[in-house]
This record gives C-alpha cells, sequence and structure tokens, in this order.
C-alpha cells in the first residue's frame, strides 16, 4: 500500500505544471470554489477487537483493498489565505476480507460507504499561480449499506475521526484551475454480524468488532472559482 501511494502522489504532483510565470492567486476575486475530480483510497486497515459469543478472538484482521471513486469538493475563502471547504465522493464498494486466525471466513462481507470530510484551510499566497496549502478538520464516515458474505446480519456503524491535508492549485486564470491533494484520516467503524450455525458452534454466533480504516486519499481535481 505504502509503494502504491507514493506512485499516485507523485503522478498527481507531475500533473502540475513546473513554471508558471502567469495566473492569479487563490480566492482572488472570487470566494467560492469547486473542485471535481477522481481519487484513489488506500487503506491502513486494521481488526482492532473482536468478539465472539461475548468472548474475545485473538489474532484475527481484516484486509481493504484499494478503492477509486469520483471525489468534490466545495470551499469556501474567507479571506485569500484561509477557506472552510467540504469534500466528498461517490459512495466505495468496499470488499472485507478475513486474515489472521479468522482467514477461515475469506469474504467477510462487503460495505457501501462514503466519507465527507469538513477542514479548514490555509493557503500559501503570494507564489503567482501556484497555490500550496493545507488542512486540518474532521471525517464522517458514512454506511449505505451492507452485504453479506461468510457473515450474516452484517452491518457497519457511522465513523467520526480526524482529517488533514496538504496540496498544491495550479491557476489557469482567475476561474479555472487543477489542482494535486494527498488527505490522511484517521477513522474506525464498530461492526456486528452473526456467525452461521455449523461455523464455529452448533448454533449461529453473535461477533462484534473494531475496524481501522484509516484511509490515504490522493485526489487529482479540475477547479473552478465563482460567486454566490
Amino acid at each position: 500500500m505504502r509503494k502504491t501511494a507514493s506512485k499516485l502522489v507523485a503522478a498527481a504532483m507531475a500533473m502540475m505544471p513546473v513554471c508558471a510565470p502567469m495566473g492569479a492567486a487563490a480566492g482572488e476575486g472570487h470566494d467560492w470554489y469547486l473542485k471535481v475530480g477522481m481519487a484513489a483510497v488506500m487503506y491502513d486497515e486494521k481488526l482492532k477487537s473482536l468478539d465472539v459469543g461475548g468472548a474475545p478472538f485473538a489474532g484475527g484482521d481484516v484486509e481493504l483493498d484499494t478503492n477509486w471513486a469520483a471525489a468534490i469538493t466545495l470551499g469556501y475563502h474567507l479571506m485569500p489565505a484561509i477557506s472552510l471547504s467540504m469534500s466528498a465522493g461517490s459512495p466505495l464498494t468496499v470488499p472485507i476480507k478475513g486474515t489472521g486466525t479468522i482467514a477461515f471466513l475469506n469474504d467477510v462481507a462487503t460495505a457501501l460507504e462514503g466519507p465527507a470530510i469538513f477542514t479548514a484551510n490555509y493557503h500559501l499566497t503570494g507564489l503567482g499561480p501556484i497555490v500550496p496549502y493545507v488542512g486540518g478538520g474532521f471525517v464522517w464516515l458514512i454506511p449505505f449499506g451492507e452485504r453479506d458474505g461468510s457473515l450474516d446480519d452484517f452491518e457497519v456503524s457511522h465513523g467520526f475521526g480526524g482529517a488533514v491535508k496538504a496540496g498544491v492549485d495550479y491557476n489557469i486564470n482567475d476561474r479555472w484551475g487543477i489542482n494535486a491533494e494527498i488527505i490522511k484520516l484517521w477513522v474506525d467503524v464498530d461492526i456486528k454480524a452473526t456467525i452461521p450455525a455449523g461455523v464455529v458452534a452448533a448454533v449461529p454466533v453473535p461477533t462484534r468488532g473494531v475496524i481501522q480504516v484509516d484511509p490515504v486519499i490522493v485526489n487529482a481535481n479540475l477547479v473552478y472559482r465563482f460567486d454566490w
């Protein structure tokens, strides 16, 4: 996952022009901005806890594959150097695979989810059309549905956590630009399900756990600035 993330960050940054003598600074003349693009979502997953039938079950873990999504950000400049933004994307289909001592469960379930990310951002102005920025805030991970696999009655909770971001805008003119961005999220979700009868016991067994999701999101976007 780390090698994949490094390659994607390098590719996104390579889209930015090296030399830029012309252009406009962030927020110049237009308070609102809209970013639309594609995002790669790479998980730093971990099964933090698992209870089977009310007793701790050690040694299990999960695996979540890299995902791709359409991404959108709406932001508002309080001043040229400071903005507030909300980012979201198309819902992600996330297959959950069991590893370690729960590898026998294999395809545990599939979750349909998407993050809403809210940040305050600082833009480094004065560099012409190239505008680096950093931001911080929180994420709300929203479940839209689940599909059972080897487990029955699978459910995922909402998740709340922290978010940081860093990126670069290149302003083609005062309205249009392109953008590369990387976002790191820290968020856990609670899960509950039932192990079917005959798998670990003669009767169905209730199961609960906590999954660390903690994705890195790499975006490449088209930027449009406007007044509202």
